[in-house]
């Protein structure tokens, strides 16, 4: 369970980050408006992740909460390791702006659920979050995220097309699971994507999966 009064002083927090990030990203694509929940799940992600370091009597620098200038220095630093806190429900995202350009040895993923009582945490290397699927909603908001994926089967490539192969029992547990839904005219959604490298075992160039959701109309962070 997350502290009560931890949570107040987030709230009072973020409220004082949104009136300062209007002033740093006024008339920039970068300008989050009124983005109160954004800025508190990143704070409460920060100050929980400060408590635990606290509790186990190691010492690390923090950036400020409400900075006067727009900095990309890490939200900690611990024994020489820079840090990227951020707080998420539902999946890990990281800005593909900020994975590209920020000087960061690991971020750490603070995962709350939709009312903020309880978390889990996840951690990345930069390397492996530039392995995640790159979702563009625009030119300027362009996000990695972790979303859940279902494998379906494989794909090859030639030079006419791709060979699909999938796993029957796992298209009908999917179907099962609800995973799959049918739209108007009787179809399910499949993705087929691409493979970084070929499979070194099967040689498979593609995967196939449940087709993910849309990407969300405004920026995750």
């Amino acid at each position: 369970m997350i502290d009560k009064e931890l949570k107040y002083q987030a709230v009072q927090i973020a409220h004082e980050r949104v009136a300062a990030n209007r002033e740093f990203y006024h008339d920039t694509f970068r300008q989050r408006g009124d983005a109160f929940k954004t800025e508190f799940k990143g704070i409460l992600a920060e100050m929980l992740a400060q408590a635990a370091l606290e509790e186990k009597g190691l010492e690390y620098q923090a950036a400020e909460f409400i900075q006067q200038q727009v900095t990309n220095k890490p939200d900690l630093i611990v024994g020489g390791l820079r840090i990227d806190v951020k707080g998420c429900i539902g999946s890990p995202k990281v800005n593909k702006q900020t994975a590209d350009k920020t000087d960061i040895d690991v971020y750490l993923f603070y995962m709350f659920d939709e009312d903020f009582t309880t978390y889990y945490t996840i951690k990345a290397t930069p390397e492996e979050i530039k392995n995640w699927e790159l979702i563009t909603v625009n030119q300027n908001n362009q996000f990695y995220t972790m979303q859940e994926k279902i494998y379906l089967g494989n794909a090859w490539e030639d030079e006419y097309g791709l060979n699909v192969s999938v796993n029957l029992e796992k298209f009908l547990q999917a179907v099962k699971d609800g995973k799959m839904t049918q739209n108007k005219y009787g179809d399910v959604g499949i993705r087929v994507g691409k493979l970084r490298s070929p499979n070194e075992k099967s040689k498979a160039t593609h995967y196939v999966a449940v087709a993910t959701p849309p990407p969300p109309k405004d920026n995750p962070f």
